[in-house]
């Protein structure tokens, strides 16, 4: 075979390509609270909360704009400060062996979307 035959073989299979269409037939869930945070010791602490979405969709995250949010530092309770679009803020910085308990509460969705997390700083900030 010559030359040209083999190069125009080749740019047959480059740019010649089977598609298969999959069929995806789930159900989407319901929409739940998810709530992002993540202490550190050169920032204000933030928690960003947001809604849920199915994760085929390419719309934006929305944000949970009734929720209540507070921290517990050490066993003294801090109230949110203000709030950034799905960012709600403090007016705090996390320090080594700070021991936080993040609870949130929104009237939004079931009683399954408020939700109790404990993070404990001294292991991740040191």
């Amino acid at each position: 075979m010559s030359k040209a035959r083999y190069i125009i073989l080749i740019v047959c299979v480059l740019f010649c390509s089977c598609e298969k269409v999959m069929e995806f037939d789930i159900e989407e869930s319901e929409r739940m609270v998810v709530v992002n945070a993540l202490p550190s010791t050169d920032s204000l602490l933030f928690v960003n909360i947001t809604y849920s979405r199915f994760f085929l969709d390419n719309q934006p995250f929305v944000a949970v704009t009734d929720a209540t949010v507070s921290i517990d530092v050490n066993g003294t309770t801090m109230a949110s400060t203000g709030r950034d679009g799905a960012n709600y803020l403090f007016g705090y910085t996390a320090t080594a062996g700070d021991t936080l308990t993040l609870h949130v509460s929104t009237t939004s969705l079931a009683a399954r979307a408020s939700c109790l997390c404990l993070i404990c700083c001294h292991r991740w900030l040191r």
